[in-house]
């Protein structure tokens, strides 16, 4: 358990490696990262990379957590390009791992907000992704595999990098199991459900994002 804790302005020479954390490649089953924070990172935010020569890695549950501005560092107060950029990167190489993300925020990175990055199965519960330059929500896998995602609770919502929508490519999957009325996913320039209806502006108390988070006494995010 990975608890309340918060990582930011990691980088390496490349500026591709360093992520906020790093539950990739070899890890056990039974991860779980709760409250915390991950941004100005030089590469993601979280990321959940596995490749075909070190097999399936065990399922991560991320919630109550947030990732922003990842894909740059701060430096003397300025934002300077790096890695990727992905918010929550939850895979790779097409393998099967089942990971989680609930109740979170994914915002203003410099690529994806959430990412499946081709691992077929990741799920989705009441989480928001803002602002992101790359799709704030992809879902998809390599050729041939088929998906089975999970999504309920989606708000994409966005008012910068208003051509960028979402990657949602399902293979023997039903469309109706995420384009459904609790999923509010960008497509041609607004955030609506399977019924048409859609997210405005006046709908969040603030999309203000200037400030870092700030912790309650608890050590939970405000």
């Amino acid at each position: 358990l990975i608890l309340n804790c918060t990582s930011y302005n990691n980088s390496d020479a490349a500026m591709e490696d360093a992520d906020g954390f790093a539950a990739k490649l070899t890890c056990g089953e039974g991860n779980v990262f709760d409250g915390c924070m991950a941004y100005n990172n030089a590469d993601d935010g979280w990321d959940f990379f596995a490749k075909v020569g070190s097999g399936q890695i065990g399922a991560v549950t991320i919630k109550n957590c947030v990732a922003y501005q990842n894909g740059y560092i701060r430096k003397d107060g300025q934002l300077i390009e790096a890695g990727n950029g992905n918010g929550f990167k939850m895979g790779g190489s097409g393998i099967s791992e089942h990971h989680v993300l609930i109740n979170s925020i994914s915002y203003e990175n410099k690529s994806k907000g959430i990412d499946s990055n081709s691992c077929p199965d990741i799920e989705i519960y009441r989480s928001t992704s803002y602002n992101n330059r790359g799709s704030n929500v992809a879902l998809y896998s390599n050729k041939g595999v088929t998906t089975a995602f999970k999504a309920d609770g989606i708000i994409s919502y966005r008012d910068k990098y208003l051509d960028t929508a979402e990657r949602i490519e399902l293979n023997g999957q039903d469309a109706g199991e995420i384009f459904t009325e609790n999923n509010y996913l960008y497509q041609n320039n607004k955030s609506v459900n399977s019924l048409g209806e859609a997210i405005t502006a006046s709908m969040f108390e603030s999309l203000d994002t200037g400030r870092i988070p700030q912790r309650l006494s608890d050590g939970t995010i405000d």
